[in-house]
């Protein structure tokens, strides 16, 4: 744990606190970890009426959990963190507990962000409805350093004051004045060449489908956050995936997660924006970044016919993948397992009532060249299109396509 009550501590004579002591672990080289991103999976209790959906959330999480254990144990030489993006629960605080055991079958030491689920209803105003997460997870706001960058943990979510008439959760997107000043005494201290992971609930700095973000102080935030090395934003919130870097101040990169445990109507494994149900897999070696989109291999729980919105169970007619009796994800093409190796999903002329052949890129971002297919043997640049991705009948979000004017059904990625 690497915090503390001070409640707990004791003070001294003068009402100072001298002295908490941590125990401390040597990492044997501290310039390379891997860390698993994930945003929003919202587990509901059981009873809840509010989770009748086609597989049930706390069964998502258990899947979630499985796949990321089983993933850790093939991680070698280096250690391995979780980093829980917000909306770790739904309202119901009482569930925390149950999401830290789950994560601590995994091995990962994991830290977490508050979203607007994970704030306290029943409480007046956003210092107070802060309290009972913190209570459970430690502070909202605070920062570390791995690999020799410079993690900044931030609460970006407003909730209303009950005088409002707004639920506590209904928050918006910025930053109080406290925080805000918090953060500027943080960064003062972290050198203008280092590079920035600031890990937040909602999206601080581009919104898909809605351009840069106006809330409280996040012009300014960006103003500062300008002047490191490199800043990687995550987040998530929006329950679909959006990578997006403006390329007139590529310094910062946004990075925006899809629900870990599917689309929400459903909580079934595709996510909203078409992406299998997953989270990022982070690699840092010397402090240079890489990453690459986990999908979820497993899904144990039950199918319920009177769940799912439209009461019938979700028609993926172009999903790559089938389950066997253990709930095991397994390609369709080659029988082999769902796994990272599953970076896009490729729609054969037709698909989308046309002649052209379209792709899913599912990490694709502004400093990513097109992709280029080969079509019998003839290399292709695609064209990138803002549509929906069709696997997804509930989609309500455009995202990004490329499409290629071809009439042959084989392509491959070059």
């Amino acid at each position: 744990m690497f915090w503390k009550f001070l409640k707990d501590c004791k003070a001294g004579t003068d009402g100072k606190y001298g002295g908490v002591d941590f125990k401390l672990t040597k990492i044997q080289d501290p310039s390379r970890f891997t860390m698993l991103i994930f945003a929003d999976p919202q587990p509901r209790s059981r009873s809840a009426g509010y989770d009748k959906m086609a597989y049930h959330s706390l069964d998502c999480c258990d899947d979630m959990y499985r796949d990321m254990k089983d993933l850790i144990s093939t991680v070698k030489g280096r250690p391995v963190y979780g980093m829980g993006l917000g909306d770790i629960v739904h309202r119901d605080l009482k569930l925390l507990p149950a999401y830290k055991n789950g994560l601590a079958t995994t091995g990962m030491a994991t830290y977490n962000v508050i979203g607007n689920h994970d704030h306290d209803v029943s409480l007046p105003d956003d210092r107070t409805s802060c309290k009972t997460f913190e209570s459970y997870m430690g502070p909202c706001n605070y920062s570390f350093n791995l690999g020799g960058i410079h993690f900044l943990v931030l609460d970006d979510m407003i909730a209303p004051d009950e005088s409002t008439g707004r639920a506590r959760d209904n928050c918006d997107t910025g930053l109080t004045d406290r925080i805000w000043q918090w953060m500027q005494n943080d960064l003062a201290k972290v050198p203008r060449e280092s590079t920035v992971m600031v890990c937040a609930h909602s999206p601080m700095f581009h919104l898909q489908g809605g351009g840069e973000r106006k809330g409280k102080l996040l012009a300014d935030c960006r103003s500062l956050l300008s002047k490191y090395a490199k800043v990687y934003a995550w987040a998530g919130h929006t329950h679909t995936t959006c990578n997006y870097v403006d390329t007139s101040n590529p310094v910062i990169e946004t990075h925006t997660l899809t629900r870990v445990t599917g689309a929400l109507w459903t909580n079934e494994f595709l996510g909203a924006n078409g992406t299998p149900r997953g989270y990022m897999v982070l690699d840092c070696d010397g402090g240079e970044v890489s990453w690459y989109f986990k999908p979820v291999f497993w899904q144990t729980g039950k199918y319920d016919s009177s769940h799912g919105g439209s009461g019938k169970k979700p028609d993926y007619r172009w999903r790559d993948w089938d389950y066997d009796a253990s709930g095991r994800a397994i390609l369709k093409s080659n029988g082999k397992p769902l796994d990272e190796k599953y970076q896009m999903q490729l729609y054969a002329p037709g698909v989308y009532g046309d002649k052209y052949l379209y792709a899913n890129v599912f990490m694709w971002d502004e400093l990513w060249k097109a992709p280029v297919f080969t079509s019998d043997g003839v290399p292709a640049a695609m064209k990138r299109v803002t549509t929906k991705d069709y696997r997804y009948s509930y989609s309500d979000w455009d995202i990004t396509l490329f499409y290629k004017n071809n009439t042959a059904n084989t392509a491959v990625a070059r």
